[in-house]
Formats: structure tokens, C-alpha cells, sequence
């Protein structure tokens, strides 16, 4: 009985270890371990860059979903977010590379709900609000780099701002804080990834936003061409990383670009709130270039 159960076990792990695809990225010392990656990928999903784990997840019908968790360089918590079938759902946490929460909000089922809150390196609050089913509600406030002064405060209830000290870039529709607070955050949460670090990319994004009159907002992210004629902002992402002796000419694979794609998501869901003015669609261009002079 013993014998026949340790068989059963052998087999087990066996059987696992071959339903488990590899991927090796070696110009970046790379390993993505997958359950199924054709036709689609599925199953658990678990990257190792030199040797440690960076970022574990899993895949259903060929999206995130459940929790996904990255780790830096040092092994301390890049994010913490949550899928369901490729939308958001559940807690949503950033860290800077202190270990301190860079921001924290929640989603139901790809809707922005509850408090959310954004941190400085200190672990000072510097943006707060609330959102419920995709609405901003109630008062939103946005203080300094320090989390000491108020520079902008709006209260959604009544579409009013209570106090601004930012210059507005929109004549539409704007975004709480103005353009380049935004346009920070999204650099800062777009980070480059490991496998595009030492590489050549060009890629081309359009956000498609819609935004109604109480404020709630949805987005369409596409890879695309390039700019689309009816584009209000542009997002550009343009980071030198080595020297060109240094660098590696390679096609980035199917897996890397929808990790990308999903990374390019997340900092755009995290963005503050949209005040509405007038404006329903608006659109972001994204020019998303890696040591592309």
C-alpha cells in the first residue's frame, strides 16, 4: 500500500513538472514557467530573473487572473493587484522600493470603489478620495510632494473645486491635480520591466476615455500605429537605459508584450480621478520607446 502510494506521488510531480512550459528570456537571465502557454496561456504563471522570483500570477482563457505579485532586484514587494479574468478586481497595492505603500485602492470587478489613497516615500498621504462604481465622490484632495499644503481640492458632490493652485493644461475635461501630476504618476507605475531594460522597443498605445457628466470614467487601451487625430495628451515614455554595447537586438515575445500591455493598464487605471467639463471623449497617446534615439 505504501509502495503503490508513493508511486501515485512520483507520478504526480512527474506529470507536473512536463504540463509545466518554459520560456527562457537569456538575454536577460530570464526564466517565465508557465501550465500551458499554447493556445493560449493558462494556468499558473511564476517569472525568475538571476535566480530569484520576481513576479507570480496566474493566467485563466488568457488573462491575469486571481492575485499577481512582483518583487524588485532586492526581493521586496513591487505590487500587489488582483484579476478577475483580466480585470481588476479586489485590492490594488504599489510599494516604493522602501517597502512603503506607494498607493492603495480598490476595484469590483474592473469598477474603482472604496478609498482610495496615494503615498510619498515617507508614508505620507498626498492624494485622497473616494470612488463608488467608477464615480469620484464626495471631496478629493491633493496636497504638495511633502503631504503638507493643499494645492487642489474638488468636491465631486457638487462639481466645484474648493481650492486650486494648478495651472490647467485641458480646455476639456481635465484630470484632478492637472496634466503633469498624472503624467508622473503614470511614468513612475509604467516602469521599465527586466525583460525591456537592456533592449530596443517602439511601441505605440491610444487610451480611449469616455467620461460622463458625473465624473465616472472608462478606457479602451489598443496597441497601435501611431497617434490618433482626435489625441488631447500624450504620455510619451522614452528611457536610455546602457550604452549600445550593451544593449540586445531581439523580438520581444508574445508573454513579454501582454505583461507589458497589462503594466501600461494598471498605471493608467491608478491615474486620479477626471473632473468633467463639457468633454465625454478624450484620448491619451502613449509612445512607449526603450533606447530609441
Amino acid at each position: 500500500m505504501k509502495k503503490t502510494l508513493l508511486t501515485l506521488v512520483i507520478f504526480s510531480f512527474t506529470n507536473s513538472l512536463f504540463s509545466q512550459q518554459i520560456e527562457k528570456l537569456d538575454y536577460c537571465n530570464c526564466i517565465d514557467k508557465i501550465e500551458n502557454n499554447s493556445p493560449i496561456y493558462d494556468g499558473k504563471y511564476e517569472r525568475n530573473c538571476n535566480e530569484k522570483i520576481t513576479t507570480v500570477g496566474s493566467f485563466k482563457n488568457d488573462l491575469p487572473d486571481g492575485e499577481w505579485i512582483s518583487y524588485n532586484y532586492k526581493g521586496g514587494l513591487i505590487s500587489k493587484i488582483n484579476y478577475s479574468e483580466g480585470k481588476f478586481n479586489g485590492l490594488l497595492e504599489l510599494y516604493f522600493m522602501n517597502g512603503k505603500v506607494k498607493f492603495s485602492g480598490s476595484f469590483i470587478n474592473g469598477k474603482k470603489n472604496g478609498i482610495w489613497k496615494y503615498y510619498n516615500e515617507k508614508g505620507t498621504v498626498v492624494i485622497d478620495g473616494e470612488y463608488e462604481m467608477d464615480k469620484p465622490i464626495n471631496i478629493w484632495t491633493v496636497k504638495d510632494k511633502k503631504g503638507k499644503k493643499i494645492v487642489t481640492q474638488y468636491d465631486y458632490a457638487n462639481s466645484k473645486y474648493i481650492l486650486n493652485e494648478v495651472e490647467e493644461k485641458l480646455k476639456g475635461s481635465t484630470l484632478l491635480g492637472g496634466v503633469f501630476l498624472s503624467y508622473d504618476l503614470f511614468i513612475e507605475n509604467a516602469e521599465v520591466p527586466i525583460d525591456f531594460w537592456d533592449t530596443y522597443a517602439d511601441l505605440k498605445y491610444l487610451a480611449r476615455y469616455q467620461i460622463e457628466e458625473n465624473s465616472s470614467s472608462t478606457f479602451i487601451l489598443t496597441e497601435e500605429n501611431g497617434k490618433s487625430s482626435n489625441t488631447t495628451i500624450t504620455f510619451s515614455s522614452n528611457v536610455q537605459t546602457d550604452p549600445e554595447s550593451k544593449l540586445h537586438k531581439i523580438e520581444h515575445n508574445k508573454l513579454s508584450k501582454k505583461l507589458l500591455y497589462y503594466r501600461i493598464l494598471k498605471a493608467l487605471s491608478v491615474l486620479p480621478p477626471w473632473i468633467y467639463k463639457g468633454e465625454k471623449e478624450t484620448t491619451i497617446y502613449i509612445p512607449y520607446q526603450v533606447n530609441i534615439r
